[in-house]
């Protein structure tokens, strides 16, 4: 069953959707100020996904613990590919 993906204020879900797609190089500190600044914002009206931004450092920290391995890029693409997918049929 699917949750309702509600708000804390006038976000809409496509703006939920956008910031999925930035959230790896927000944590990895690899996005320019004015992109942080709006991702930042967006946590503010939106408890969701701040709860969905806490349990992504978590399992960075978790996967900080695992040997680093190579994935070739062409692979690392079409993982992002099917995860924005996934996210905008959910």
């Amino acid at each position: 069953m699917t949750v309702p993906h509600e708000h804390d204020h006038e976000h809409d879900r496509e703006a939920c959707l956008q910031l999925a797609e930035k959230l790896s190089e927000y944590l990895d500190g690899e996005l320019p100020s004015d992109l942080a600044e709006e991702v930042e914002a967006h946590f503010e009206g939106c408890s969701r996904c701040e709860i969905f931004l806490d349990s992504l450092r978590k399992v960075k920290s978790l996967g900080s613990l695992l040997p680093e391995v190579e994935i070739p890029r062409e692979d690392l693409e079409r993982i992002r590919a099917s995860v924005r997918d996934r996210l905008r049929r959910a």
